[in-house]
């Protein structure tokens, strides 16, 4: 893959596909170095069950969305956490309903939940196994095969972006001037992470824009479109995540 397809790609696993193929061999999943990391594919495949989330008819499965983002920043002891896997795992067996689009897509999202913490050792298979079942989640409700094949293909398009957003340009990471890591762009970065009020980048960007930073990547990033989620990389960068 190459840079230029790498921002227009409407394939999340071509795209997961070369950032596996970026690691160096024999190191642990939490070493930093690993492509993909662990914590932002972890939180990719919280981003992409959050589109489907209205189809968790369940608490628990709601509650591991949360207990993985939680344990991601630490906040979380992974005991608590594989409590929060078999409860969400009890939920896919215990699911029933008639077969159509709408129990279908409630049974896939779950699925996708479970497959967060299921799949957890490895950072490239948590992110390619929920991306595949949130997909089909998001789908089922379509009953005919020609828009059920859209709205897969419209779910893959959303999941680059996501990936896009997460992971930044891996052919040209960014480096952060210490200089632009201001008070103001600090506390900007943190309401934004813990908060989720990605609508606030813009103002971030002003924040890093007044400190110094030239960087046409970071402010273009900022006041783009989108999507944003939690695990954003200019949002990351600037909080050292």
């Amino acid at each position: 893959m190459t840079e230029a397809e790498w921002h227009v790609w409407d394939s999340p696993y071509m795209m997961l596909d070369h950032l596996a193929r970026l690691p160096p061999e024999d190191v642990e999943d939490d070493d930093p170095t690993v492509w993909p990391p662990a914590r932002q594919a972890r939180l990719f495949a919280v981003a992409c069950c959050r589109r489907v989330e209205h189809l968790l008819i369940d608490a628990r499965s709601r509650a591991a969305l949360d207990a993985v983002e939680r344990y991601v920043d630490g906040r979380l002891p992974k005991k608590r956490l594989e409590q929060a896997a078999h409860d969400a795992g009890q939920v896919t067996w215990e699911l029933d309903g008639p077969p159509d689009g709408r129990y279908q897509g409630a049974s896939a999202a779950c699925i996708a939940a479970d497959d967060i913490i299921d799949h957890l050792t490895d950072a490239e298979e948590v992110a390619r196994e929920t991306a595949s079942a949130a997909g089909s989640a998001a789908s089922f409700p379509d009953e005919s095969e020609n828009a059920h094949q859209r709205a897969e293909e419209a779910e893959d398009a959303y999941q680059a972006d996501l990936i896009r957003d997460i992971f930044g340009n891996p052919f040209r990471p960014v480096v952060l001037n210490p200089a632009w890591r201001t008070s103001d762009a600090l506390a900007l970065a943190r309401g934004i992470y813990d908060e989720g009020a990605f609508d606030r980048l813009p103002i971030l960007a002003d924040a890093l824009q007044d400190a110094g930073c030239d960087s046409d990547d970071i402010l273009n990033h900022c006041r783009g479109p989108g999507p944003h989620v939690r695990g954003c990389w200019v949002v990351d960068l600037v909080l050292g995540k």
